[in-house]
């Protein structure tokens, strides 16, 4: 990305990746965001154990075994590099859908089925809240609390 940007200003690439707004208006709209993100990973679980495709707890397994540095880089570097890749660059060269499909592809290490359906969905989620708010940052702050959540649920509910 640094080097398609060079011969711009920080502040210039910045404005092109979609970093435009207020943060405090992309925090409300995250948490505003949060509920339906939230019913949309339920209805995604429950169709998952609906069709006995349910292997969440390999993900969950994955995870109780990584380092704290690696679950801190999950909340706080992860979701920045992420949504400005798949959300704002790549789709300036490919569909959004084949952008989120190569999102969702990027989850297969975890070895979780459910995980790259559920990464896809809810990557369509965010790059519509991208679309729609005209700012990255919503995205990014979703993607985090998403991340908070999913870390929560697995490490201590499972």
């Amino acid at each position: 990305l640094w080097v398609l940007m060079r011969g711009r200003t920080a502040r210039e690439a910045l404005h092109i990746l979609g970093f435009r707004g207020n943060p405090a208006r992309s925090i409300i709209i995250a948490v505003a965001a949060a509920f339906p993100a939230l019913v949309l990973a339920l209805m995604l679980s429950i169709a998952a154990s609906l069709l006995g495709a349910d292997d969440s707890h390999l993900v969950a397994a994955k995870v109780a075994g990584l380092p704290v540095h690696i679950l801190i880089y999950a909340v706080m570097v992860a979701p920045v590099a992420e949504e400005v890749f798949f959300r704002s660059f790549l789709p300036r060269h490919m569909h959004p859908v084949f952008a989120n499909a190569l999102f969702a592809l990027a989850h297969f290490s975890y070895g979780s089925y459910f995980e790259i359906v559920g990464a896809f969905f809810l990557g369509l989620f965010l790059y519509a809240l991208y679309r729609l708010s005209g700012d990255i940052k919503p995205a990014i702050f979703l993607h985090a609390i998403i991340n908070i959540a999913s870390l929560y649920i697995m490490l201590f509910w499972t």
